[in-house]
């Protein structure tokens, strides 16, 4: 939750938007929340601090393609499908989380070993379409996708982590 708070308050002060901007939505997300998540990766022992930095990277490429797909798509469906631009955005959205999902859920299982990949990369494309929140304001809309989105996310990819190992007791 923290890093979609981050996210959305290292964007919301850049009115009115412009090509900055634009490059903090595409890549401010991802990288704040690889730096987090994968952080905590580290100390809790499933990825080595060298792996950090490629972790983001992987964070911040899913959320920039993701982002890009959003972008590419909406008008397109919306005009293949003759359809509203709402119902073009939450299709759209449903396909471009789960490629984001689906990249930083494969970096994942690359760089941390026996980590599974389907439930984070299923997670990516139903949370997706709650970018519709930002409907609710440049702020409070971006702030309630981030929240949930990269909650929700997290949550994914903890639930697809391996099991730690234990240390067996010797009496």
């Amino acid at each position: 939750m923290i890093s979609g708070v981050i996210s959305t308050i290292g964007i919301i002060p850049f009115s009115p938007p412009g090509d900055f901007v634009l490059l903090l939505i595409f890549f401010l997300p991802g990288l704040v929340f690889g730096l987090i998540i994968g952080s905590a990766l580290a100390y809790g022992g499933w990825l080595r601090i060298a792996r950090i930095v490629p972790w983001m990277v992987a964070a911040t490429f899913g959320h920039l393609i993701a982002a890009l797909c959003l972008a590419a798509m909406t008008w397109r469906l919306r005009e293949a499908l003759s359809t509203t631009d709402e119902s073009a955005t939450l299709i759209a959205a449903t396909l471009a989380g789960t490629l984001g999902g689906g990249i930083l859920a494969g970096g994942n299982r690359l760089l941390v070993p026996g980590a599974g990949w389907i439930v984070p990369t299923i997670v990516g494309g139903v949370l997706a379409p709650l970018v519709a929140l930002h409907d609710a304001g440049p702020f409070l809309g971006r702030l309630l996708f981030y929240v949930i989105w990269q909650a929700g996310y997290a949550a994914a990819l903890a639930a697809a982590l391996p099991k730690p190992q234990r240390a067996h007791k010797t009496l």
